[in-house]
């Protein structure tokens, strides 16, 4: 979404702690994971939105973006993470 990607690029230029508090805010019901969530789960839900999170951001910075085929791997290597 482009309008997060600004977000993020005015709030690091700006360095501001009110906006890290919204942005912090924004994004974490989007990625807490249940507290009662067993260990070796919770580690694998981190690991998989590690790596979103990674594709998310190259994509976005439009640097190091993984082509369609790796982009492949990559969700299979996710979804077996997943899969446990």
């Amino acid at each position: 979404d482009q309008e997060i990607v600004l977000a993020m690029q005015e709030s690091a230029r700006r360095g501001g702690e009110r906006d890290a508090q919204r942005w912090v805010a924004r994004v974490t019901p989007w990625v807490t994971l249940p507290e009662d969530m067993p260990a070796e789960r919770r580690s694998r839900m981190l690991a998989v939105r590690l790596i979103a999170d990674g594709v998310w951001f190259a994509d976005a910075a439009g640097v190091f973006a993984p082509d369609p085929q790796e982009r492949a791997r990559v969700r299979a290597v996710a979804d077996e993470l997943l899969e446990g």
